[in-house]
């Protein structure tokens, strides 16, 4: 696909969202949309695979083999990926869907995912703390289970996984805090801009080392861990809140804002990641205009139009509502039709 702005567009169904979810896969190495790559496979396949080559300052040939039963395989400028996590961040992207109101309304799982996943993709460090963080606590979990099926307990055993927990959740926990300020900054703005309102907008982490230390919570709470057969404090419990003007976005905010605040929140870690990596993301825009306003669709094209970016790929069900939005800028589209 050419540099510069790209539309495809075409009728629901004909495959425009798998397009833009293959550009993730190959840079990120799963779906944005479904965590089981079995079930990315067509039905009576054996497999896929996906083939990119991007162009930049480097160019970079990438190809995935994914076959039913095998894990998948990647080869990065012909050489196999042996850990994915060497490869992650790569190629920065960013893509915009109406299935991101999901961060919103899903559990805090989704929340958790949107930082790790930002941050994973910068910081090598933060990658490595959290895997062997989520070792141990998969590992210390097992086992409380272990002691309450068992009717006994090892507490020395826990105290080896308590080391490896208060030794990371720290790292971990300082990564996040620093990474929802950065992010503050950026989105407060992009929020008004594409809501065309002067509301105040913010996103705030909450965690239970803001209240004491991971070393303290895993002697407080052990009795209780070991009758829920869980680690109930820690940074795998973190969460967002969003908010307009005080008060709790869920509950208060209209499906304006709330369309607008994830929207302005995904440009807000484009910046945010284009700053961190001296790289500017690839930007991709899921069927965008069918889920905002007029005002607020073109309030986003002046907001995206200001960020310079070099690449940029938009599907639509509507060709001529795509010209509309973006000639009236100025933006040069190239079309693809399916």
């Amino acid at each position: 696909l050419a540099k510069g702005w790209t539309s495809i567009t075409g009728k629901n169904g004909v495959g425009k969202t798998n397009i833009l979810d293959a550009i993730w896969f190959i840079a990120n190495s799963r779906s944005y949309f479904n965590a089981i790559d079995q079930q990315l496979i067509m039905h009576h396949s054996d497999g896929f695979s996906v083939n990119a080559l991007f162009i930049d300052v480097e160019n970079y040939q990438l190809n995935c083999k994914c076959l039913l039963g095998q894990r998948k395989q990647f080869v990065f400028n012909d050489k196999p990926i042996r850990k994915i996590s060497e490869f992650i961040g790569t190629v920065p992207i960013i893509m915009i869907t109406p299935f991101d109101i999901n961060l919103v309304f899903e559990g805090s799982d989704a929340r958790r995912k949107f930082i790790d996943s930002a941050l994973c993709k910068v910081y090598p460090t933060y990658l490595q703390a959290l895997d062997t963080y989520k070792k141990a606590l998969d590992n210390r979990n097992k086992q409380l289970k272990l002691f309450a099926k068992k009717g006994f307990k090892d507490l020395l055993l826990i105290e080896a996984y308590d080391n490896i927990l208060q030794k990371f959740a720290p790292i971990i926990f300082e990564y996040r805090t620093t990474f929802c300020n950065e992010l503050n900054s950026y989105f407060e703005e992009a929020y008004q801009v594409i809501s065309g309102k002067n509301e105040v907008s913010t996103l705030h982490l909450v965690s239970h080392l803001q209240e004491k230390s991971m070393a303290n919570w895993l002697v407080n709470q052990i009795e209780k861990d070991l009758i829920l057969e869980r680690t109930t404090k820690g940074p795998h419990l973190d969460d967002l809140t969003f908010e307009i003007n005080n008060q709790a976005l869920k509950k208060y905010a209209s499906q304006g804002q709330i369309k607008s605040f994830v929207i302005a929140l995904q440009l807000a870690l484009f910046q945010w990641m284009n700053a961190k990596t001296n790289k500017i993301p690839i930007l991709l825009l899921d069927d965008i205009f069918e889920k905002i306003d007029q005002e607020r669709a073109s309030n986003l094209m002046r907001k995206i139009q200001s960020l310079a970016i070099e690449q940029v790929i938009i599907t639509d069900t509507h060709k001529e509502r795509v010209d509309e939005q973006l000639k009236s800028l100025g933006i040069d589209v190239f079309h693809v039709q399916l």
